[in-house]
């Protein structure tokens, strides 16, 4: 948005709604959770996301994941696969892509990113170009621009995610209580 503010003419910003996460509690799991890093050790992330469950085996969970492909195998199954019955119910999934505008899980007080969604930099060049209305024959965008961009993209996708679950509700002006946990590397930003 502040590459459309700054380069497109009659862009209008709506008003900002202002809510609090204080409830919101945040664990970041530091270790790769590309798609390459589940084709090397889908096992093992798989097996933490299972035992991170078994924490709270009486409550809801959502875990948000890689789509089954070529690199990464179908992580649902995976972590099924690890959890007795009983906790199997408690558990729903969704794929990254298939996370987004869904209230149907907005009582779940416990969701996992099991990964982050990253595109092709080419993906970031063209997004950039396309928020700025900047031609490409006019010159590339910067590094810095597309890097700008990319975290844009991964805040959003980040935040979306983690919004399927209870914190997308309101109690005031305060996001309902929930943890979160993040598969993520520092250099993911």
């Amino acid at each position: 948005y502040k590459d459309m503010r700054a380069h497109r003419e009659g862009f209008v910003q709506i008003a900002t709604a202002v809510k609090h996460y204080a409830d919101l509690n945040v664990h970041i799991w530091k270790t790769p959770g590309s798609k390459d890093a589940f084709a090397k050790n889908g096992k093992e992330i798989t097996e933490a996301v299972a035992n991170t469950i078994l924490t709270k085996p009486d409550e809801a969970w959502l875990v948000v994941s890689h789509k089954p492909g070529p690199l990464v195998k179908d992580i649902q199954a995976q972590v099924r696969a690890f959890l007795p019955g009983l906790v199997n119910v408690n558990v729903a999934f969704l794929t990254f892509g298939n996370h987004m505008a869904t209230n149907d899980h907005s009582d779940v007080p416990n969701v996992i990113l099991a990964g982050q969604l990253f595109a092709p930099t080419s993906h970031y060049a063209a997004l950039t170009h396309a928020s700025q209305d900047r031609p490409t024959a006019d010159g590339l965008v910067s590094q810095a621009e597309m890097e700008a961009t990319r975290r844009g993209e991964l805040a959003d996708t980040t935040l979306q995610a983690i919004a399927r679950g209870s914190c997308r509700k309101s109690i005031g002006s305060k996001a309902a209580p929930m943890d979160a946990y993040i598969i993520a590397t520092a250099q993911s930003g």
